[in-house]
């Protein structure tokens, strides 16, 4: 009994902090800033890391679909549309955290 009132309580918690699109944008967000300070460095790669992280943010979440578990999510970013499957990023959101857990080849240099 005592274990079963523990997992609805860890099922219960998860479903509260389970991240919604608006973590997930901010999660974009700062991703593609930090992206862009790392590839130009200094000053400059800070301005337009935060410019382009806010812009790329918006725009990646236009291709953005979420699958809500309760629990978890499972967001998939489509770069290629619904009909290619070659091109998609895909995060599980859990306990308010985004692990990838696919990263697209065009992305990774494979």
């Amino acid at each position: 009994m005592r274990t079963l009132i523990l997992l609805v309580i860890a099922v219960v918690l998860l479903a509260v902090f389970n991240p919604d699109t608006d973590d997930f944008r901010a999660f974009a967000g700062e991703n593609l800033s930090k992206m862009g300070e790392d590839q130009i460095g200094g000053d400059i790669g800070r301005i337009l890391g935060s410019v382009g992280g806010t812009v790329g943010a918006n725009a990646v979440m236009r291709v953005t679909k979420r699958d809500n578990y309760y629990a978890w999510s499972v967001y998939t970013v489509d770069f290629d549309g619904p009909t290619g499957t070659a091109n998609e990023w895909r995060f599980l959101g859990i306990a308010t955290q985004f692990i990838e857990l696919h990263r697209p080849d065009a992305i990774s240099g494979r």
